[in-house]
Parts: C-alpha cells; sequence; structure tokens
C-alpha cells in the first residue's frame, strides 16, 4: 500500500505544478445566445450592454431590428422592428432613452427607454454608423456616412492613439501612435475585417474585435502592454465568421461580440469574461 501511495503522489505533484503555472487567458467564452429567427445577411454590427438593466442590444441587421435580452437567462426581451440598417445603439437610462444610428435610411432614431416606442428621428447622411458619447460635454458623436469607418481607441494617461487598420480580407494591423508627436511608434499585426478596438485601463490592455482569418474565422485579439510600454499577444480566442463588431464593457468586465447569420454560422450574441 506504502508503493502505491507514493507512486501517486509522484504523479499528481507533478500535474498539480503544471496547472498551477498554466496562464491565465485573458478572454474567455462564457455564454452565447442564439438568434434563430434572423434570417441570411452579410453583417451584424455593434452591440451595446445596459450595465444596470443588465440588457444586450444586438444589431441584427439582416433582421432590420435590434434585439434586447436579458444578459443573465440570455431571454429576448423586445424586438425593436422597423431599423433598415442599425449600426450602433447608444443608452441614456437616466434620460429613459435610446439611440440607434439607421444606416439604412440616414437617421439617428430616438426611443422611449422603457416600451421602444420611436419617440422622433435625427436626420443624417446614408451609413450612418458607429456613436461615441462625451460625459463631460453631454454630447453624442456619430460617424456621418462614408464608407469604412475604422475604429481608434486611445490610452489617454500614456499619450497613445490606436488605429484599426484593414489591409486585406485576412490581414491588418493596429497602428499605436504618439499624441504628443504623431509618430507612429509601434504596428501590431491582426487578422481582416477589424471593426471594433478598446483600451483597457485597469489591465493596460488593448482588444481587438476581427470578422476574418486565413481559416475564414473571426477573432479577438487581447495585446498586452508591458512596463517597458511595449505590447504582446496575450490572446486570440475564435469568435465566428464576420463576427467583427463587438464592445468592452468594462463595469462587468465583458466582452460582447455581435454574429452574423451566415453560410457558415447562425445569428448569435457571444460573450467573452475578461480576466
Amino acid at each position: 500500500m506504502k508503493a502505491v501511495f507514493v507512486l501517486a503522489a509522484l504523479v499528481i505533484v507533478p500535474i498539480f505544478a503544471v496547472a498551477q503555472n498554466e496562464p491565465l487567458q485573458p478572454l474567455v467564452l462564457v455564454k452565447t445566445i442564439e438568434i434563430p429567427d434572423v434570417p441570411l445577411g452579410p453583417y451584424a454590427d455593434h452591440p451595446t450592454v445596459d450595465v444596470k438593466a443588465r440588457r444586450v442590444y444586438a444589431t441584427t441587421q439582416a433582421h432590420k431590428s435590434v434585439k434586447v435580452f436579458d444578459l443573465d437567462s440570455g431571454r429576448e426581451l423586445h424586438d425593436i422592428l422597423g431599423i433598415k440598417n442599425p449600426h450602433s445603439v447608444f443608452l441614456r437610462p437616466d434620460l429613459d432613452t435610446v439611440f440607434i444610428t439607421d444606416g439604412g435610411v440616414g437617421e439617428l432614431k430616438v426611443y422611449r427607454g422603457h416600451d421602444y416606442e420611436l419617440h422622433k428621428t435625427i436626420k443624417l447622411e446614408l451609413n450612418a454608423d458607429g456613436t461615441r458619447y462625451d460625459p463631460e460635454t453631454k454630447l453624442l458623436y456619430v460617424a456621418n456616412g462614408g464608407k469604412d469607418n475604422l475604429p481608434i481607441a486611445l490610452d489617454e494617461r500614456h499619450h497613445r492613439l490606436f488605429v484599426g487598420c484593414r489591409n486585406t480580407e485576412q490581414s491588418g494591423a493596429i497602428i499605436v501612435i504618439d499624441t504628443r508627436t504623431g509618430k507612429e511608434i509601434d504596428s501590431l499585426p491582426i487578422t481582416g475585417w477589424v471593426d471594433e478596438l478598446a483600451y483597457d485601463t485597469k489591465r493596460k490592455r488593448i482588444y481587438a474585435s476581427c470578422g476574418k482569418g486565413p481559416d475564414g474565422v473571426g477573432s479577438l485579439f487581447a495585446f498586452q502592454e508591458d512596463d517597458s510600454g511595449n505590447y504582446r499577444l496575450a490572446g486570440n480566442p475564435a469568435t465566428a465568421p464576420m463576427a467583427k463588431a463587438g464592445t468592452f464593457v468594462p463595469e462587468l468586465d465583458l466582452f460582447v461580440v455581435d454574429v452574423p447569420h451566415n453560410e457558415l454560422t447562425t445569428s448569435k450574441v457571444l460573450i467573452f469574461k475578461v480576466q
């Protein structure tokens, strides 16, 4: 009995040591919300999360709507119809207001938050796209018209601007620029169809959501900044074909990806835990 016990201990200890030394994955898929009624369509765009209400807004472009899901259960709560080509959703819960850009008709649609009834529309250019909000000035910025509006992110503390570039269908780069000098200081290789960048100030990390790699599948990239100001690839989990659009939710430590319905995958929302 003693010999067996010693042998078991010798086997268990090395396995435990290896498990302890495994690096922590920066992005881990923890939930998939399937969206079964979305027809075939090439794209889905920027998802949004209501942190307090714990709701996910998915821009189901082929369905011409924005779908609202419970973040915890994945249950569909509402379907905001009548949007020709939804590109992004911005929430002001304090004003009970939801703003949705409709690039198909060139409008910013303004809805009541409690029942999602259309309140008014603001005329924009065709292909109006993403939105960014400045809480200090309370101004909402809209990418108004044009095509191929590429993503940017900012590390304000370290004076670095990150610009997502699409080089080919299957390749791209994140260009790092010093905002004080305007000079390029780094170029980080990624795959094609990048559509979202985010900087994680708590972890000193860059996230990119890309729709297509050499294998035809999209993926997320996590680049970790070290103490010298250099970046290394820390994680690159697969998502789905043409799942180019996502959003980082720092309040919940989540990264949410919107997946379109195409020949290779069904429409869904992927929720990754950031760690």
